[in-house]
């Protein structure tokens, strides 16, 4: 079986996520990364996801979305939800 190259990913960005560690691997073998949000939540992602922009977020993103739409507030614009208030 060929290995595959692994792609060093620490330090960079990738929508709201900031790689701090790795790699580990899952349980299927895949290499995982670390990320830090930026509302300081952590979570581990695949390198594939990262790189696809699957995961942007450590799911901060879904629950701002959610709420937004729940309050109405994305049918006027200007009525917005102050993300600072969010966290």
């Amino acid at each position: 079986m060929r290995s595959a190259r692994l792609i060093n990913e620490v330090g960079k960005r990738h929508g709201k996520l900031i790689v701090v560690g790795g790699p580990n691997t899952d349980r299927h073998g895949a290499a995982t990364w670390t990320c830090r949000c930026d509302c300081g939540g952590v979570r581990e992602v695949t390198g594939k996801a990262l790189r696809k922009g699957q995961i942007k977020s450590c799911g901060c993103l879904k629950r701002v979305q959610s709420l937004r739409y729940w309050c109405g507030k994305q049918h006027n614009p200007l009525d917005r939800v102050d993300d600072d208030l969010l966290y």
